[in-house]
């Protein structure tokens, strides 16, 4: 059984890792794009369902509010 430095076996590693980087960049790449748009969906819908008081989900007490309801601060 061969035995590998520390120093050795920290290059394989390293080595490894490069190559699986740049085999998937590609694809890291695309769900990156996806996640953030998928945020941006997901404020956008948020912010269409409280209409009567966009982004009401920031206000001071942070309760969910249904659609069609205005807290007492949103006015």
């Amino acid at each position: 059984m061969a035995t590998l430095s520390l120093d050795a076996a920290a290059a394989a590693m390293r080595e490894a890792m490069r190559d699986t980087v740049r085999r998937n960049s590609l694809l890291y790449l695309l769900q990156g794009i996806l996640m953030v748009i998928t945020g941006l969906l997901a404020l956008i819908y948020r912010a269409r369902i409280s209409r009567n008081c966009p982004f009401a989900w920031l206000g001071p007490d942070r309760q969910w509010h249904f659609p069609g309801h205005r807290p007492h601060w949103c006015k």
